[in-house]
């Protein structure tokens, strides 16, 4: 079984931004025309799998790259609420590296926040923040940028995230 290759047609198909259900069609197409492709990994949900593995690495190689090239860095905040009315906050990062003159925004996580304080906030940032490897003395060095949208327990200037990272 050739899994390269059926995570090779998995990323051509989010790429191409089609359905995940394209992908049994897109095996059967290949093994029609020669390979044998093995009969694991064929269905919509493996699609999923595959693509959400490719993508975490992905972005686990941007970040090593920022990193690595200790770069500046703005931290992007949004807040929404699901079906089930839990918050969750969107961090995203943007950041100029290599050979790209504009910056690019690089999505890191979605975070479940289990209330709306700032402190709350901050915590769970920060803890995201960590797990890719942007520890307190890196944003300190190179943190230029905090874009937040709107929210009041956000912004606020005497207890607000932006106001406790700079504390």
């Amino acid at each position: 079984m050739q899994v390269s290759e059926v995570f090779q047609t998995a990323y051509n198909i989010a790429k191409q931004g089609r359905p995940f259900t394209d992908l049994p069609l897109d095996i059967d197409l290949q093994t029609f025309n020669g390979p044998d492709l093995g009969s694991l990994l064929h269905s919509d949900h493996s699609c999923a799998d595959i693509i959400d593995h490719i993508a975490a690495q992905m972005r686990l190689r941007l970040v090593q790259q920022i990193l690595l090239n200790q770069s500046k860095i703005c931290v992007l905040l949004d807040e929404c609420c699901t079906y089930s009315s839990m918050t969750i906050l969107i961090v995203c990062i943007r950041a100029s590296f290599g050979d790209h003159e504009d910056p690019l925004t690089i999505f890191l996580d979605l975070v479940e926040l289990p209330g709306k304080t700032a402190e709350v906030v901050l915590d769970k940032l920060s803890s995201c923040l960590e797990k890719y490897g942007f520890t307190d003395k890196y944003l300190k060095a190179y943190l230029i940028l905090l874009v937040i949208d709107g929210a009041s327990h956000l912004v606020g200037t005497t207890s607000g995230v932006g106001t406790l990272m700079k504390e």
